[in-house]
């Protein structure tokens, strides 16, 4: 009578006709945890640096072109003008932040993987 009954149980389960009460009652196993891939914690290094301000620049690329750009906002300010900030560095983002202000200047889409 028991088998019976949880053949009963199992057909209706494997059709889509039975609750998750009559599943419990039943002695079906039941996952109590779904399985989710871990993420990686992600490494932030954190650095306290002045920040002097913002130049553009006619290229994007190159040692020579960000040289010219810092000693051009150096040469134009003093030093005192200069704010203290922290810059964190980790894959997913680049933040520059002070205590009024967080300005975010990278950012990357979440990948979760199962690779570690």
């Amino acid at each position: 009578m028991s088998e019976r009954k949880h053949a009963k149980a199992l057909s209706g389960a494997l059709s889509g006709g039975v609750s998750l009460h009559d599943r419990m009652q039943s002695g079906l196993d039941l996952p109590l945890q779904a399985e989710f891939p871990t993420p990686k914690t992600e490494l932030v290094q954190r650095f306290r640096l002045l920040y002097l301000g913002m130049k553009p620049v006619d290229r994007p690329i190159g040692m020579d072109i960000l040289n010219g750009a810092i000693d051009s906002l150096i040469g134009s300010s003093s030093r005192e003008e200069w704010k203290a900030v922290n810059l964190n560095v980790a894959d997913a983002a680049l933040i520059i932040s002070n205590h009024q202000v967080t300005y975010t200047l990278y950012t990357s889409t979440l990948i979760i993987s199962n690779n570690q």
